[in-house]
């Protein structure tokens, strides 16, 4: 009996083995014609497995397992136009089911009329969509600047785009909304897939059970088609293949199979050794700064790229970084297009939100990094000196698309100093966020020179592998802040008032912090509603109650020609996000914030909480707009001032003093530290009151002149900026 059951067993493993009996393994068959019907000799075929090649009259056969195959794709040659619709590649592949189903499998290309031998490249990484939130970001920033420069490139060049993974932040249903962004733009986009991409209830295909119903990837095909594939287009040959090996519920590894790397041995064979082929994948291979989250056997992929000139483009790690891997291997790990997760406009290495344009030219590649918002000149971020915290006495840049070919030199007033030097560190802005989000990754894209005694301007150069040149400037300057927002031109503290101050040209913004009865931060300098005497405690009511307190409209007897309005007290979050939004639409530099805590022992436990609670409620709030180093905290309140230095030792501080504090020195010795600036009443500044300062490594930065005089004598003592109740007139003052 138990012999009948073996031979049994091992006939029907025979049966199995050369597909007679399996239901599953088909052979399909099909056609690639033009679009008179007329069949395209020689079009690669694949079906993710194995490939072959069309006959003279277009015919193709591919023996296919569908526990293995989930779609028959073809690489469309060069002399075709690339299928789309609605701006998504398609019509390039068929799922398996539907072609064994239809019992054919075919596909219809359009032939070119001349060689798009000069085309141009948008590789955008990590979108990286949550929510509806981010969803709306990515419509209304990146989308809007990248449609605009299609719309300028299509006018002499075809442009083709690719997305190289974490499309979605695990929302699935967010691929779709993503695809109908690209809807009339003049571009064919193509996708990777990456490890945020994949439902987490499944495995991926390669680890799930053998003819599973459901596995990882299926979301994302459903909407975008095969993960590895390829096409032609000029004189390159470009692939796309997933290097995240999905384990299920978040889990995976970054790597190519080996069945992977065999699809690319096979796919290569068509391709004539020394071609350009431009490969995207979603997890670097060759990163050297922060290599931890680089792909497994890179190695070997690195072999099956030999004797061909390659540009690989990947993302995944929310930082920027080229690698020149050998002289025909070079990675671009680009900046991520929601920077560190739409926390803010940067990504981890400093680098701005973005998406890297690349110009191909038959075999040739140039590329330039587009930062979100801005013009193609905006390469590079500098620090004056002493605004990097850890490099005291350099102006530091952090040069984004920087390469080992790329020279950096600096002039001092006009005079070429030399090349500045390069270091590996962290950006100090992202770097100095209280609540960070995401690690801050170490780069060595940053540069440093010292200046020689007092100048004027510092001008930075770099000339990249192309020799094309960028730069920026920096002039030191008295800096003009906007007390309240301006509070003699807008009703102080209000969103209005900020950006009124922006549109002048203010690039520093102060305010006032209070708290709700429910915990909420808001912007104001008095503890009651302002214009309501002392009827309403803001400290004794909940958000929603203070919300419907109209402000603004009562007149100031302080500031008679200050505008009036009907507004309310504003979240200091809400008024942060339209003060940065506003700059990100109308391409202003982002602006910096001069914050009070308005805590006071007299005032513990009655208008405001115990000064500890009051400073963790504003920090915590502060902190979740992630503006690092432009912002700057400040209090009259030393127990506020040594808290916070104690708990938050990389913010900012400023120590704010006047006629009651005893002077410089008993107020600097009643604090015990030295803060980044201190902010004296204006009568208390003179020369040797900001040389003092200086030489202990502080800011000068006095409140609140209202005069040409007294603005005049600050400029004159040598302050660092001035606050001020009048932007629009100081800058004429102080003659900015």
């Amino acid at each position: 009996m138990k012999l009948r059951i073996c031979l049994f067993l091992m006939a029907t493993m025979m049966l199995l083995s050369n597909g007679q009996a399996s239901v599953n393994v088909f052979t399909v068959k099909g056609r690639v014609t033009d679009k008179a019907g007329r069949g395209i000799s020689g079009v690669v075929v694949n079906n993710g497995m194995a490939f072959t090649r069309t006959d003279a009259n277009g015919y193709w056969t591919l023996r296919t397992d569908t526990f293995v195959s989930k779609f028959i794709s073809i690489s469309t040659p060069a002399a075709y136009k690339l299928p789309s619709k609605n701006g998504i590649a398609s019509g390039f592949y068929v799922p398996v089911r539907t072609a064994v189903s239809s019992k054919s499998c075919n596909f219809v290309l359009e032939k070119r009329t001349k060689p798009a031998d000069r085309f141009s490249y948008i590789a955008i990484s990590d979108p990286q969509m949550l929510d509806a939130a981010d969803m709306k970001r990515w419509n209304t920033e990146l989308v809007p600047d990248m449609r605009a420069v299609v719309d300028s490139l299509s006018k002499t060049r075809e442009v083709v785009g690719i997305t190289v993974g974490d499309i979605v932040f695990d929302n699935l249903p967010l691929l779709r909304s993503y695809a109908a962004s690209f809807k009339n733009m003049k571009i064919t986009m193509f996708q990777c897939i990456g490890n945020h991409d994949f439902d987490k209830r499944y495995k991926g295909l390669n680890n799930a059970r053998l003819g599973a119903g459901a596995y990882g990837e299926m979301a994302y095909a459903a909407v975008f088609g095969p993960t590895d594939y390829s096409f032609n287009i000029g004189k390159a040959h470009v692939v796309t293949l997933k290097n995240i090996n999905y384990k299920g519920n978040k889990a995976y590894v970054e790597t190519l199979t080996e069945n992977q790397l065999r699809w690319l041995a096979n796919d290569l064979k068509f391709v004539p050794k020394g071609s350009l082929v431009i490969l995207n994948v979603h997890a670097a291979a060759w990163n050297k700064d922060d290599p931890a989250q680089n792909m497994r056997g890179a190695a070997s992929l690195q072999k099956l790229l030999e004797g061909y000139k390659v540009h690989v483009f990947c993302g995944h790690t929310h930082y920027f970084q080229n690698v020149v891997v050998n002289s025909n291997l070079y990675q671009h790990n680009i900046g991520a297009a929601s920077g560190a997760w739409w926390n803010g406009w940067l990504n981890r290495c400093g680098a701005p939100n973005g998406y890297m344009v690349v110009d191909v030219n038959g075999n040739s590649v140039e590329w330039q990094y587009k930062a979100t918002g801005f013009p193609f000149s905006r390469q590079m971020t500098l620090y004056d000196k002493g605004d990097f915290g850890t490099q005291p006495g350099y102006v530091v840049a952090n040069i984004w698309d920087y390469d080992p070919a790329c020279k950096v030199e600096w002039y001092q007033d006009g005079k070429l100093m030399g090349t500045m030097q390069r270091f590996t560190g962290v950006d100090f802005e992202f770097g100095s966020r209280t609540l960070a989000a995401g690690r801050p990754a170490n780069t060595s894209h940053l540069f440093r020179c010292k200046p020689v005694g007092n100048y004027k301007e510092i001008k930075v150069v770099m000339t990249n592998r192309f020799g094309r040149t960028v730069s920026d400037v920096i002039r030191p300057r008295v800096s003009v802040i906007a007390h309240r927002g301006g509070a003699g031109l807008y009703p102080e503290n209000t969103i209005e008032a900020m950006l009124n101050a922006v549109k002048l040209g203010v690039t520093d913004l102060e305010m006032d912090l209070h708290v709700t009865k429910d915990g909420v931060v808001v912007v104001s300098h008095d503890p009651y509603v302002k214009g309501y005497g002392q009827k309403y405690p803001i400290y004794s009511l909940t958000w929603k109650q203070l919300s419907a307190k109209v402000i603004g409209n009562v007149k100031d007897p302080a500031f008679p020609d200050s505008k009036r309005l009907y507004t309310h007290v504003p979240m200091v979050t809400a008024l942060i996000d339209s003060v940065e939004t506003y700059c990100h639409q109308h391409r202003l530099a982002p602006v910096r914030y001069t914050i009070e805590i308005k805590s006071d022992a007299a005032l513990d436990g009655k208008l405001t909480p115990d000064y500890k609670t009051f400073a963790d409620q504003c920090v915590k709030a502060l902190s979740t707009r992630n503006l690092g180093s432009r912002l700057l905290v400040q209090s009259f309140d030393v127990r506020t001032l040594k808290y916070l230095h104690a708990k938050y030792p990389q913010m900012r501080l400023l120590y704010l003093i006047d006629n009651t504090s005893g002077g410089y020195d008993a107020a600097m010795t009643k604090l015990g530290f030295v803060p980044y600036a201190v902010g004296p009443d204006y009568p208390m500044v003179n020369a040797a009151f900001v040389t003092k300062a200086k030489s202990a490594g502080m800011r000068v930065i006095p409140y609140t002149v209202d005069t040409k005089a007294d603005a005049q004598k600050m400029v004159k003592a040598g302050v660092n900026a001035i606050i001020t109740n009048y932007p629009d007139r100081m800058f004429g003052w102080i003659g900015k």
